[in-house]
């Protein structure tokens, strides 16, 4: 059942865009058919997971500002079948043939959501991100909601997509989510791989592909840094999804001088907000789009008013991004304590600070300049038995690579601008995810954009590789979800799994307002009026809104 159920939900997210193009496509009055709407050289379907949760997390975010998600939902759901009706204005019209639709729409859905078996909450998720989502579906936006746990100050833009997808006390939907972006990148590694012209695309994917397969050997059995499926909570998979094709997208576009037509040009930008949404780390995405979008301009002869006319929509998420920031937790980029604004009532910026440190240091973060202590830090990271073997088997997988380059790609150089200046960002990638914390799950994207652009100025040799790459594609597919979920599938194939948080134990706070968890663990899993210590913290009401403000400011 949870095949059927996940092959519908994402069915659902194909047709759901589909109805919001062929709304533009009336408004415009445009007159091809709206299957064969493409951007990047792709069909815009691949990426639908993308534009549609982007969608839906941002408005779910601007509303939140004045209603609480249980109020929307009803008018969410009458959105989303009105959206999908208009899917009756006009008939399929697919350009793929019969074994791309097969294999794409069909065959990675299907073995993907086998995952969804044997599946569990992350320790994180019902530590604080349910309640972050809890608390978007009970109330209107909380200020100084970090000051009652400084979790809840990320808040990413995937607590407002997840929150929408609570459905009886069943979180198997926020895997579905998951899944979905990586059906995206799975299509879109297969799109460039066999039916692409473009050979820097091309030589990249294949270069993710065998990363993939790689990634099911080496030391310690295996795991090199490629993308992988999570449990249920964690943004990571997506983040480093989203961060691995924007990359490339702009590697593309800033390499070989290609044009940009202003429907692509805002893709850009929109999986771009998306990325630095997700995950902070994503930021570095930044010094790509400032010389992408000043290049467009020159190109274009448009001027940068003009440029934010036409992406207003781009930029009120954007803004309403970093005030949902600032009113969280007093800070325009949590937990980046030089963003803070100080004289904001609910604003702890000694506190932020030293709990940004706090997370810094207990990832492994390497130590400032100004006490440098390689030694000690270089000790204490390669004892993370975890860290040290996966980054070990990425520098083999990376050597691998290098040599199977050597093999396909042709001895000639092609054109290839701003070289010098990719392979520095690069460089700056790295350098800043050891920074700031060089975690496994925190650098997919990194490590990923690092492996696929290893070979930037040759092109792909006439050689006869594709029915071995279709075979590595197929065995990488196949060896994403772990072996528990086959296990889970097979011995009941037709059962529908289901993934419930614990209730857990309480007892009221005897300073102040609350309750405090009596788990082991000190987890709230979804109460939001938990505690993990009895802490004195008291609500305020102000003009029907909930503020949270700290007891003592700490310097």
């Amino acid at each position: 059942m949870n095949l059927i159920y996940g092959t519908m939900f994402y069915f659902m997210q194909i047709f759901f865009l589909r109805g919001l193009l062929i709304s533009y496509k009336k408004f415009k009055n445009l007159k091809d058919p709206v299957d064969h709407f493409s951007i990047f050289g792709f069909n815009i379907y691949i990426f639908s997971p993308i534009i549609c949760f982007f969608l839906l997390g941002n408005l779910t975010l601007l509303l939140n500002f004045f209603f609480s998600l249980e109020i929307l939902l009803p008018y969410f759901l009458f959105v989303f079948v009105f959206v999908l009706s208009v899917n009756f204005y006009e008939k399929l019209n697919f350009k793929v043939t019969p074994k791309d639709l097969s294999i794409l729409y069909f065959f990675i859905p299907l073995i993907l959501f086998i995952s969804s078996y044997g599946m569990r909450l992350h320790f994180d998720a019902t530590d604080y991100h349910l309640i972050s989502q809890n608390w978007i579906r009970s109330s209107k936006i909380v200020f100084g909601l970090s000051n009652v746990y400084a979790g809840y100050g990320w808040s990413t833009i995937y607590e407002y997509i997840q929150a929408n997808f609570w459905f009886n006390k069943n979180f198997i939907y926020l895997h579905y989510i998951n899944v979905s972006f990586f059906i995206s990148f799975y299509k879109f590694i297969y799109s460039n791989i066999f039916s692409s012209k473009n050979n820097f695309l091309k030589i990249a994917s294949i270069n993710l592909l065998i990363f993939g397969f790689l990634d099911n050997f080496g030391f310690g059995g295996g795991g090199n840094t490629f993308l992988l499926l999570q449990t249920i909570g964690k943004p990571d998979l997506t983040s480093g999804i989203i961060f691995t094709i924007t990359g490339l997208l702009l590697f593309k576009y800033l390499l070989f001088n290609e044009d940009v037509n202003t429907q692509e040009f805002f893709f850009i930008c929109l999986f771009s907000l998306f990325a630095f949404q997700l995950k902070i780390l994503n930021s570095i995405l930044v010094f790509l789009l400032i010389p992408f979008i000043f290049k467009y301009l020159i190109k274009n002869n448009k001027s940068l008013f003009s440029l934010l006319k036409n992406n207003l929509l781009i930029l009120l998420f954007f803004i309403s991004y970093l005030i949902k920031n600032i009113i969280l937790s007093g800070c325009i980029i949590f937990p980046i304590s030089q963003t803070c604004i100080t004289n904001l009532s609910w604003t702890d910026k000694g506190f932020i600070k030293n709990y940004a440190e706090g997370v810094r240091i207990g990832n492994f973060g390497f130590p400032n300049l100004s006490e440098l202590n390689f030694s000690e830090w270089y000790i204490s990271w390669i004892n993370n038995a975890y860290n040290f073997n996966v980054y070990r088997n990425f520098l083999l997988s990376l050597l691998i690579i290098i040599i199977i380059n050597k093999y396909i790609t042709s001895p000639y150089d092609i054109k290839v601008q701003n070289t010098y200046f990719l392979r520095f960002f690069q460089l700056f990638s790295i350098l800043f995810f050891f920074y700031s914390g060089p975690t496994v799950r925190y650098g997919l994207g990194i490590t990923n954009l690092l492996i696929s652009t290893v070979n930037l100025k040759k092109s792909i040799r006439k050689i006869r590789i594709h029915y071995l790459l279709t075979l590595i594609f197929f065995l990488t597919l196949l060896g994403t979800p772990r072996m528990y979920s086959y296990n889970y599938f097979i011995s009941s194939p037709s059962s529908e799994f289901v993934v419930e948080s614990k209730i857990g134990t309480y007892e009221k706070n005897p300073n102040g307002w609350g309750v405090i968890t009596l788990d082991e663990d000190f987890q709230c899993y979804t109460r939001i009026d938990c505690l993990n210590s009895a802490s004195e913290i008291y609500p305020e009401a102000i003009n029907n809104y909930i503020l949270f403000k700290p007891l003592k400011k700490r310097s």
